[in-house]
Formats: C-alpha cells, sequence, structure tokens
C-alpha cells in the first residue's frame, strides 16, 4: 500500500495545477507584505489561500480515493485493505481539529 500511496499523488496534473496556484497566492502574499498594502487586502488574499489550499487538499483526497483506496479494495490483502481505511480516518480525525 505504501507505493500505492505515492503513486496516485505523483500522477495528478490536477494537484499539481492547484500547487502551482498555491504558490502563486502565496507570492502574492509576500509581495502584498514588501510593499506595505494595507492588512485588510493582505488577509484577503490570505483567504485565496486557504481556498486554494483547500481546494489542493480535496483534489488530493479524491485522487486518492479513486486509485489508492480503489486499489487497495480491488487487489489488497485484509491488510492493506484495513490500511488505507484506517489512513482515511486518520485523515478526516485531523479535519476535526
Amino acid at each position: 500500500m505504501a507505493d500505492m500511496t505515492k503513486k496516485a499523488l505523483h500522477k495528478s496534473t490536477e494537484a499539481q495545477k492547484r500547487a502551482a496556484y498555491v504558490v502563486g497566492h502565496l507570492q502574492g502574499v509576500q509581495k502584498m507584505l514588501n510593499d506595505g498594502r494595507y492588512c485588510i487586502d493582505v488577509i484577503k488574499q490570505l483567504e485565496a489561500v486557504e481556498g486554494s489550499l483547500k481546494k489542493l487538499k480535496q483534489t488530493v483526497l479524491s485522487n486518492h480515493l479513486n486509485n489508492c483506496v480503489v486499489d487497495a479494495i480491488k487487489t489488497g490483502g485484509v491488510k492493506e485493505r484495513a490500511k488505507a481505511l484506517d489512513e482515511l480516518l486518520e485523515v478526516y480525525k485531523s479535519n476535526e481539529r
């Protein structure tokens, strides 16, 4: 299962595009701070970063579910299936904090 977890993420073109978008937003925040922009404008840009990160995380999770988890269920043994489900529960728990 460890190899399956890495496989899906690295093949996700959509995730790579979204990550680049996040980087662009962060660079925008850095430039705004360097330029001494108004605090509320910076906060709005930070909210855009948060939204972009959320979309990136959703993309990676969707890709994981559709590839790694499906593969573990179809081809993996009992341990692989249990591990895949445990990983999802951990992600869910960390999002509840």
